[in-house]
């Protein structure tokens, strides 16, 4: 009498590993874009903290701050209390004057390629836009 053998064989090995892979390389581009949206939700979220800052700043003070040195200074110390980097730290804030106002700056830490949202701006209208590493506007694409 034959008893059947116990376990899996090679092939059957090989074909679990080869179904494996083909999912996962169906799953990263989503991942990847679902990735993307986060990263900039991020520097979004950001650059509406220092917009709204901003906004009371100057109507408590009647001008914005435009040093970042003064951004994580309490309210009472005549800063934002906000912190310079975004919550999951991914961007960097910076903050400068312009000629009617401020434009805020949220940088990526680390620089990625394949993404063309590099850096992402706020002034003191809420206007805001959204540049490649070169500088070339690319806000109907990272704003979405």
């Amino acid at each position: 009498m034959h008893r059947p053998p116990n376990g899996t064989s090679l092939l059957e090995m090989l074909a679990a590993i080869t179904l494996l892979a083909a999912v996962a390389a169906l799953a990263m581009p989503g991942y990847r874009r679902h990735l993307q949206r986060a990263q900039r939700a991020d520097a979004s979220t950001l650059l509406l903290e220092v917009y709204a800052a901003q906004q009371n700043h100057f109507l408590q003070h009647g001008r914005y701050v435009v040093s970042i040195d003064d951004v994580p200074k309490t309210p009472a110390e005549g800063g934002l209390g906000l912190a310079l980097t975004s919550e999951f730290g991914e961007f960097r804030l910076s903050v400068a004057a312009t000629d009617s106002g401020y434009l805020a700056t949220a940088t990526r830490v680390h620089a990625d390629e394949r993404d063309a949202c590099d850096h992402f701006t706020v002034d003191q209208t809420g206007l805001r836009r959204a540049f490649d590493a070169k500088g070339t506007d690319h806000s109907t694409e990272c704003l979405e």
